[in-house]
């Protein structure tokens, strides 16, 4: 029995994670958008309100729509990794936190688009208008230089997954043993 509490627990955390991981993509956008002189007509951050979104009104240079781009990726895996970071530090002096890492998972999880959408193009699928095939047009990059790009964002993320799980598996905070299960 406790063992499905705690799995009912790490998927609670993990679908709050996936819905504050769209609100903090969407601001993310949203405070790019605002320092490259772009207003906000709307922004809508919850994805079960619908598609999450920011729209914007304004002219500026590609440069800055490229970053307006990839911006709502980058803010949320950054909020994910810091998250990740701070819960595997806090749970060190409080047990009770440690299933607070699953709250930032799905927020390092975004930048597996900008690995799967550039491998798609490479091999000749058509995708529709998103983030990464907007930044691709903003800066006229072929899709093997954004693959680099999420390869080394999910290369990090990895590197900060195995460094917070490993830690949790020594001060048995993260996994469910026999012993506290009992």
């Amino acid at each position: 029995m406790k063992r499905l509490h705690y799995a009912l627990l790490v998927a609670g955390f993990a679908g709050c994670g996936w819905l504050l991981s769209g609100a903090v993509h969407e601001v993310g956008h949203a405070i790019v958008a605002r320092g490259a002189g772009l207003d906000i007509v709307h922004i809508q951050p919850w994805a079960l309100l619908g598609q999450a979104h920011v729209r914007l009104a304004g002219e500026t240079t590609r440069s800055w729509y490229a970053a307006v781009d990839i911006s709502g990726m980058l803010f949320t895996v950054l909020v994910g990794i810091c998250g990740t970071v701070g819960a595997s530090l806090l749970a060190q002096k409080w047990r009770a936190v440690s299933l607070s890492v699953w709250l930032f998972i799905p927020m390092m999880c975004q930048c597996l688009a900008w690995v799967a959408l550039p491998v798609a193009i490479i091999f000749g699928a058509s995708v529709s208008r998103d983030d990464v095939t907007n930044f691709m047009q903003h800066t006229g990059w072929h899709a093997l230089a954004v693959l680099l790009i999420g390869l080394a964002l999910v290369t990090s993320c990895a590197v900060v997954l195995r460094w917070a799980f490993k830690r949790g598996r020594t001060n048995q905070c993260f996994h469910a043993t026999t012993e506290s299960l009992a």
